[in-house]
């Protein structure tokens, strides 16, 4: 199994900013033959769906170095977070055709469930080296990352012991720590529909100011912005606080 390396990561961090200016030269079928022998394999998600443009511009330019499988949400689920219907849900698998993937499939999902199935059900007999998901429409940036699906999916490859990383289409590149939310809910309009039931349009508004060392301003700025983010939440600073609240707390390590 070839070994993830920094600049393989770098290579699906950085490929969002050369789509069109990124060309391979001609290769001999000698150095094809040993090329594909080293070729890491790669599973490509998103939250926009099987169908969305950003995905299929990825798996074009990640298959000039890398084996793809695709396993995306059949439609549309930005917004998703972690959340996992793979536990709860019959699920669907459905086998389609993307240009560049070795094999491509539309799950009736979460993205976190099309990791999750890509992981542990397609990738069963050859695991994958690497998760990408993306390229998102839209941002991740700031603390909406809790709620966005294409980040939610690559904890899931963490959680799985697969490194990932979720890629954006834009400029240069800045290591920032989470900022503010770049929207927010600005309350939702109303219409009542002729069974007297309401459909609810949410109204956005642009998020608060943003730090100056933050991943939000640098989004704003137009730069590619990578976060570091871990999967345990816990605020160790506060475990201190808490065990001088007055709890019947049991023993460590019982």
């Amino acid at each position: 199994m070839p070994i993830v390396n920094r600049q393989m990561i770098l290579s699906g961090l950085l490929v969002a900013s050369c789509l069109h200016c990124w060309h391979q030269p001609a290769l001999s079928q000698a150095q094809e033959n040993a090329q594909s022998a080293i070729r890491p394999r790669i599973l490509v998600a998103n939250d926009d769906g099987i169908a969305a443009p950003g995905l299929h511009a990825l798996v074009r330019e990640l298959s000039s170095f890398a084996d793809i499988v695709v396993v995306a949400p059949e439609n549309n689920r930005s917004g998703s977070s972690h959340s996992l219907s793979v536990y709860r849900a019959e699920m669907t698998l459905t086998r389609t055709d993307i240009e560049g993937a070795l094999e491509a499939y539309a799950v009736n999902g979460s993205p976190a469930d099309a990791v999750n199935i890509g992981l542990l059900h397609v990738g069963r007999e050859k695991p994958f080296d690497l998760v990408v998901t993306g390229l998102n429409h839209g941002a991740n940036v700031g603390v909406t990352a809790h709620i966005s699906g294409t980040v939610g999916s690559a904890m899931e490859a963490a959680l799985n012991g697969v490194p990932a990383t979720a890629p954006e289409l834009i400029k240069g590149v800045a290591i920032r720590r989470m900022g503010s939310a770049t929207f927010r809910s600005a309350g939702y309009r109303s219409e009542e529909n002729e069974d007297s039931t309401l459909k609810l349009v949410a109204r956005l508004a642009r998020g608060p100011e943003a730090a100056p060392d933050s991943d939000t301003l640098a989004f704003r700025q137009g730069d590619i912005t990578i976060t570091p983010l871990r999967i345990d939440w816990t605020d160790e600073a506060a475990i201190l606080d808490v065990r001088g609240w007055d709890l019947p707390v049991a023993p460590e390590g019982r």
